[in-house]
């Protein structure tokens, strides 16, 4: 406040970096229980698009994507898992 880079800002704010929009981009979800979709919807609301993973060595899910598969597709990747033997890499 003092030096004046608040009233400076292009913002209002004194974030140094952009803000991006959330609408279109592609959020991508491991752990698909109560958080994970929590997190869905208010992506949703947000205009992202959703991406799913599969439960790694678990049986394929109709809709939702390998790990490896959907990686490289998501612009935003959320994480809702526990930490186990079964979902370490």
């Amino acid at each position: 406040m003092r030096s004046g880079a608040w009233q400076r800002g292009e913002r209002f704010c004194l974030l140094e970096y952009p803000i991006r929009e959330l609408t279109g981009r592609k959020l991508g979800i491991v752990g698909y229980g109560a958080l994970g979709k929590g997190v869905a919807r208010a992506a949703q609301a947000f205009g992202m698009d959703l991406l799913v993973a599969n439960r790694p060595g678990g049986p394929p899910v109709a809709g939702r994507h390998d790990l490896e598969d959907l990686l490289p597709q998501v612009d935003v990747l959320s994480l809702h898992c526990p930490l186990t033997p079964a979902t370490q890499a």
